[in-house]
This record gives structure tokens, C-alpha cells and sequence, in this order.
């Protein structure tokens, strides 16, 4: 066994649940359509028809599906860099692979895939993350303050921060399950239209049998929220702060996968999306980088995320991957020291700021909401 981290996984498996819910009687004749048209249909045809009640659903739409806030208020925004360059965006309809060339500080944003966006809503979901009908306000801690998410051989593997107790674990499941019961918001929504099928019927046009083959296997963890595999659950020897983040464990499991597996296309790399509650740590931001580089991409793959929000975390340590392969562990030593900072014992050191966590508005092409923040004791 490795004495920096017991990557001991953990699966469990209960009865599948159904959601459940009721209906509301439409409050206009023209809402009897919405099954069959659809919410902006409706909402379009009452416009023009100038019923008062389709501005006031527009406006709630909006709040719910971007976290503005009703009063035209600006959402609070994680600082960025004292240059002044904020964030990075990619071109419309380009998922961004994470690289080695962002700074500290700053934010990088990826066009989000199907995949990665239903990944971020089941992690959001456990984590108690919903939108609050009002829209962005300041979201309290639920939990630990992340999880991470991946789909390995057709099933949904999961993790947080090492050592997430099984009470956390449970808590967790237990808002999937409820989540799924009765009305909710738009990340309820989204996965409910997942298990009665409309969800991915509205995406087959993309014709990307991996995409489905992902959303088929969220679909099923959904249904079942205790079929989840769980990874980094067992409390490393060490630094009792010293922690390996959720998405660096999943990919032990998702090195073993590309290499029992590599793609089977020459020339081409077939992304591997990996959800969360949050955007990357740039820790995690520059080790996926590495990752890419060492591991993935000779197998035909590479890693696609949410982007990072450019923050550290204290005590960040390295990964079981990255610790046994001698060039990722180099590699990833020397961006750190580059950027002003040390690594001792696989432990990123120096880092001491704090903060917290913030919604930010979609920053292009009306991407769905997020969380992200700078730093917390437990990332």
C-alpha cells in the first residue's frame, strides 16, 4: 500500500428509486401546449400575446437557469490576478483541455459538454448546491464543498477530498434520492428529464456514441444513486490537513482504464470529461495538464474539466499517478516552484490565503451557472 494515500475504493448498492412528483394547474389557457411545445414556446406565444405572467416566468427562468440576481445586481466574481486578465475564455463551441501555461490567479472557462454539464449537476445535487428561486445569492458550505465525477467502463465513479467520512457520503446520496422526489430547480429538472428519456432526446442530433454511452451511465447512477463507486475514502498517514483532491483520485482508477483500453483511433484524442461541483484548484488544473501529457494522450485520450477558478488550496498533495511516474511528478514540481511556491513530502506548500465560495454568472454562450471560489481548508 502507498503511505501517501489509501486510494481504497468503496461500492455499494441499494434498491433503484423513481422520482416522483405532482402538476399544477396552468395558469393561462395557452399553457396547456407546454407539454408538447415546450417552456420557450409558451413563454414566446404569451408574449405576444402580452400576458403580464410570461415577463414574470422569463425573468425566473433566466434567475434559475444563470444565478442573476432579481434586482439587476451584479454577482459577486472571484478576484483575479493583479494584471488584471481575469479569466481566459475559449471560442464558442470549443471544450478546452487544461493546460500548463495558465498563471495562478487566473480563470479559465471550457465550453462544457453534455457529459461534463450532467456530471456537474449530479455533483451539485449531493452537495445540497440547488438554485435558490431568488438567484445568486451566497450559497452556504453543505458538506464537504466538493465532489468529483467521471464515467469509468459504463459506470459513474465518485470522490471527495480524502477521508470523506461515510456520514458526508450518505448525506449526500441521501439529496440525490430527495432531490428526485418532488419539485425542484433546474438542476432537478435536467436529471429528471434524464431518467424519462426526454433529456437525451434532445441531444442524440449530436451523434456522439460516447457522449450517450456517458449520459446512459449517469442515467442509471441517477436512478440508483447507491450503485455510485466511491474512491478516496480512507484517511492517508501523514499531514492530517494534507489532502488528495477528489478529481486526482479518480484518475488512478482512469489511468488503469486507458491503458486496459486505449483508443482504438490513431491520430485522434477522445476526450474524457470529469464533473464536479466546482471548477479545478489550479493545482488540479495544472496536474490534469500533466496528466495529458504523460499518461493520456499516448493512450489516445485527454482530460476535459469545467476549466479553474486559478485558486490554490493549502496542504494540496500529490496523487498516487503522480507520485509513482518520475517525469509527471517532475513536471508538476516544477510548475509549482515556478510559480513562487514548494513542494516537501508530495505537499504543496506556502499557501495560506483563505476565501470563499461564490456563484458566478455564465461567462459565454449562456453556459449554465457554477461554483467555484479561492480557497477553503477542505477544497
Amino acid at each position: 500500500m502507498r503511505d501517501h494515500a489509501d486510494m481504497a475504493t468503496e461500492e455499494r448498492r441499494g434498491v433503484s428509486r423513481s422520482p416522483a412528483g405532482g402538476t399544477r394547474r396552468p395558469r393561462h389557457a395557452l399553457l396547456a401546449l407546454q407539454p408538447a411545445a415546450g417552456n420557450a414556446a409558451v413563454v414566446q406565444m404569451l408574449r405576444e400575446a402580452g400576458h403580464p405572467w410570461a415577463e414574470d416566468a422569463d425573468q425566473k427562468d433566466r434567475q434559475d437557469r444563470y444565478g442573476g440576481r432579481a434586482d439587476g445586481a451584479a454577482v459577486q466574481r472571484a478576484a483575479g490576478p493583479a494584471t488584471g486578465e481575469r479569466q481566459k475564455r475559449p471560442s464558442p463551441g470549443q471544450v478546452t483541455a487544461p493546460d500548463l501555461d495558465l498563471a495562478a490567479g487566473q480563470e479559465v472557462h471550457s465550453e462544457l459538454d453534455v457529459p461534463t454539464r450532467m456530471l456537474n449537476r449530479v455533483a451539485r445535487v449531493m452537495m445540497g448546491a440547488h438554485y435558490a428561486d431568488d438567484g445568486g445569492l451566497p450559497l452556504g458550505r453543505a458538506g464537504t464543498p466538493h465532489l468529483a465525477l467521471t464515467v469509468i467502463d459504463g459506470k459513474v465513479h465518485i470522490a471527495g477530498n480524502t477521508g470523506m467520512s461515510q456520514g458526508k457520503r450518505d448525506a449526500a446520496l441521501g439529496r440525490l434520492t430527495e432531490a428526485l422526489a418532488g419539485p425542484g430547480g433546474h438542476d432537478e429538472k435536467k436529471l429528471a428529464a434524464l431518467l424519462s428519456g426526454g433529456y437525451g432526446k434532445r441531444h442524440t442530433e449530436t451523434g456522439d456514441t460516447t457522449a450517450h454511452a456517458h449520459l446512459d451511465a449517469i442515467k442509471k447512477a441517477v436512478a440508483d444513486p447507491e450503485s455510485l463507486t466511491w474512491h478516496n475514502t480512507v484517511k492517508a498517514p501523514g499531514p492530517k490537513q494534507a489532502k488528495v483532491h477528489g478529481e486526482m483520485a479518480l484518475l488512478d482508477a482512469v489511468a488503469r482504464s486507458m491503458r486496459e483500453r486505449p483508443n482504438p483511433r490513431p491520430g485522434e484524442l477522445q476526450d474524457w470529461p470529469i464533473g464536479g461541483r466546482k471548477r479545478d484548484c489550479i493545482a488540479c488544473h495544472w496536474a490534469h495538464a500533466v496528466f495529458n501529457t504523460h499518461i493520456a494522450n499516448a493512450l489516445g485520450y485527454r482530460i476535459v474539466t469545467s476549466g479553474s477558478h486559478g485558486g490554490f488550496f493549502p496542504n494540496w498533495r500529490m496523487p498516487a499517478w503522480m507520485v509513482d511516474n518520475a517525469e509527471a511528478k517532475a513536471a508538476m514540481k516544477q510548475k509549482v516552484e515556478s510559480s513562487g511556491h514548494q513542494v516537501e513530502d508530495d505537499v504543496l506548500l506556502g499557501i495560506t490565503e483563505k476565501g470563499s465560495t461564490h456563484r458566478l454568472n455564465p461567462p459565454h454562450r449562456g453556459d449554465e451557472p457554477y461554483l467555484s471560489d479561492s480557497s477553503e481548508d477542505e477544497a
